[in-house]
């Protein structure tokens, strides 16, 4: 009985840690998977624009951002959403300073704001995941600029964008 004992316990063991070290590769996959591929120039201008935008015929809302270089180290970021059927839910000016190859940033209400460029799109997020609530601030009904953008190579709708200068 006792051996039947060592036996089942030991088997727990080694389960419990074989599925430990799955559950971890399964993590790290993941992790893999949701990396960005780095941005390989530092030319970052043109348009980007949320999922949405690829429905916008059929009447969805949609959010882009418009960079442009603003000086060496500093790029103009401007956030527009869909305006033609409502008042728009996002609107939203920075300059933003860079802080590495493909990271620029911007302060806003004393926290850091990231603007990360990969090889096909920019993500808007804040430094730290707490501070997240102010990028709701710039929209409305619940949104927020933090999101992933994907580039495009041709104009935004010009039809449906919010043209509202600052």
């Amino acid at each position: 009985m006792t051996n039947l004992k060592k036996i089942l316990f030991a088997t727990t063991i080694i389960l419990l840690v074989s599925s430990c070290n799955t559950e971890t590769k399964k993590q790290e996959k993941e992790e893999n998977k949701t990396e960005q591929k780095v941005a390989k120039n530092d030319d970052f201008d043109g348009n980007y624009v949320n999922n949405s935008y690829n429905q916008r015929k059929e009447g969805y809302d949609w959010v882009a951002v418009i960079v442009s270089k603003d000086s060496d180290n500093q790029l103009k970021i401007a956030v527009r959403s869909r305006a033609d059927k409502k008042k728009p839910t996002c609107t939203f000016d920075a300059i933003a300073q860079k802080s590495d190859e493909n990271t620029y940033t911007s302060v806003l209400q004393d926290k850091k704001v990231m603007f990360r460029f990969s090889e096909n799109g920019i993500t808007i997020e804040t430094e730290k995941k707490e501070d997240s609530s102010i990028l709701n601030f710039y929209c409305s009904g619940g949104a927020s600029i933090a999101d992933t953008y994907t580039k495009i190579n041709e104009p935004l709708d010009e039809t449906q964008i919010d043209k509202t200068k600052f």
